[in-house]
């Protein structure tokens, strides 16, 4: 059996993501990484970066930092759907991608659980619900469907895929 050294979780809620994959690599003994902090902390003003130097090369210093991923080892990140969509092709091969699904029957309570949680979290559009979801089902090479209501179980599913 091979072991997964890298497992990166992607939703369509960044913030839930970040919850599951805290919860999850203190459950499986691995480090957590959150990706958009690592790129918030290696490019200290990303702002100034694309007004000075210009978008592509903002573009190409962020990508350097996705493919210092391929190295970590045994490592839970999360990662925004955005910066997942923009970099697929850069991690889909040395990573165990999971899609942490929600039914979008439960948004209206994700969105309230996550404002308990977390203050900054956008609520999840439904109009996007479907392409995203389309896109991530297609892309992940798992799908983990968590109920909001049973986090734990959610757990244990994920935990079983690998």
């Amino acid at each position: 059996m091979e072991i997964v050294n890298r497992i990166l979780l992607v939703g369509l809620s960044n913030e839930f993501v970040r919850f599951i994959s805290m919860r999850l690599s203190g459950k499986i003994g691995y480090y957590y990484l959150d990706v958009e902090s690592l790129l918030e902390y290696s490019i200290i003003d990303r702002l100034k970066m694309r007004e000075i130097c210009g978008v592509k090369y903002l573009e190409e210093q962020e990508k350097k930092i996705i493919l210092s991923l391929n190295d970590y080892e045994k490592t839970v990140m999360s990662m925004k759907l955005e910066t997942f969509m923009a970099n697929y092709n850069n991690l889909k091969e040395n990573n165990l991608i999971v899609y942490v699904a929600i039914d979008k029957k439960q948004i209206g309570e994700l969105n309230n659980f996550l404002k308990s949680e977390y203050q900054t979290e956008t609520v999840i559009n439904e109009l996007l619900f479907n392409e995203h979801d389309k896109f991530l089902k297609k892309n992940c090479d798992f799908i983990v469907n968590c109920d909001i209501n049973n986090i734990d179980e959610s757990f244990s599913d994920l935990i079983s895929k690998f």
